[in-house]
Order: structure tokens, then C-alpha cells, then sequence
């Protein structure tokens, strides 16, 4: 079985499952895409940032790992397959039209790496399953609306998804405006009556 190791040293992560906290809800903006044989298209784009629970490097830093999705719930959608995996439940035709991502600051997910280290899937942890550590991962959402994106969130992101967005037309129009932090704060939401997270 391949061993994932971190760039920066310290224990390795193998394949398979982690408890985790969504600690970042990233919009990356409208990007250009190549899928095999196709013409270039331009494609909105989000990110999710996941902390893998007491799972550290040598430096004491906490392993973080991302995915990255169309923005769109269609039937076919990746992350409204996770998405509905992680609740555990369908979403309804209600939530289908307008499901806002900021629920999915602070909230425990389960996910599993692949050989390769990309999340795979996410999925709702286990009954009774719960981060043993403090997070230490900024909790972020970062917005590219002009009127809410923050500078101090973008700085706060990993430096590979701070060059990704870089690239899109709605960070080049958010830069100049900068306005104050929209970070949220500390995890830890009341769950609904059905035990649905978000």
C-alpha cells in the first residue's frame, strides 16, 4: 500500500478514513479548466478545507486537505454527492434552490484520502464520533464578493489555493477593495432536532 508523506516532514497518512473538521469554505472564483480532448471552458469553482483530526507533522502543525468542486448542485454534481453523504440525507427541492456553504464552517466530517492523498469522499462521522483536538487551522469563510471579501482571509489560506484564485476575474475585482475580516468563529454549531449537520 503507498504511504502518503508530508512535504514537511513528520508522520505519515495512509489511504484511508479521517475524522475531520471543515475548517475553510473557499470561493475560488471562475476558472479555466482543459478536460481531456475538450476546448477550454470557464468554470466556477469552490474549495473546501478539511483538518485531520490529530493527525500532525514535526513542526506541530496539523495535516489539512482540500477538495475542490464545480460550483453547482445538479444531480451529477461531486459535492452534491458529498454533501449528501456527509448530512446523510437527500437534500429537498427547498434546499436545492439556494443552499448557502457557510453551514459547513466547524462542522465534523469523516473523510477518506486515496492513494494519491486527494479526498475521495466525505461521509457523516459515526454516532458518538468526536475530534479528540483542538483545531488550529484559521476557520475561514472566504467570500469574492467586492463587498464582503477580505484580504486577511485570503492570506490566511494555503498558499496553493491563494495562486489558484489569484487567477480568476472576481479576485482581480475584490483586490482593490479589501474590506474587514469575514473569518468565523471558534467550531461548534447546535445540531438540528433530526441530527442532520447542515
Amino acid at each position: 500500500m503507498l504511504v502518503l508523506k508530508d512535504n514537511g516532514g513528520g508522520p505519515t497518512l495512509e489511504a484511508g478514513s479521517y475524522l475531520s473538521t471543515c475548517v475553510q469554505v473557499v470561493e475560488m472564483g471562475t476558472l479555466t479548466e482543459t478536460f481531456q480532448g475538450q476546448d477550454p471552458k470557464e468554470v466556477q469553482k469552490i474549495a473546501l478545507v478539511f483538518e485531520l483530526d490529530g493527525e500532525a507533522t514535526n513542526d506541530g502543525k496539523q495535516y489539512t486537505r482540500f477538495v475542490e468542486y464545480t460550483a453547482s448542485l445538479g444531480s451529477k454534481a461531486k459535492i452534491r454527492n458529498h454533501l449528501e453523504a456527509w448530512r446523510g440525507k437527500a437534500f429537498t427541492e427547498e434546499e436545492l434552490a439556494g443552499f448557502t456553504l457557510d453551514k459547513l464552517i466547524g462542522q465534523p466530517a469523516l473523510v477518506t484520502l486515496n492513494e494519491k492523498g486527494y479526498i475521495a469522499a466525505v461521509a457523516k462521522p459515526m454516532k458518538g464520533q468526536k475530534a479528540e483536538h483542538a483545531i488550529t487551522t484559521p476557520i475561514t469563510y472566504l467570500s469574492l464578493d467586492p463587498k464582503e471579501f477580505s484580504k486577511e482571509d485570503y492570506m490566511s489560506l494555503p498558499e496553493f489555493l491563494q495562486d489558484r484564485i489569484a487567477t480568476s476575474p472576481e479576485w482581480a475585482d475584490c483586490i482593490s477593495g479589501a474590506v474587514a475580516s469575514t473569518a468565523k468563529g471558534p467550531a461548534g454549531k447546535p445540531q438540528p432536532d433530526d441530527d442532520t449537520p447542515f
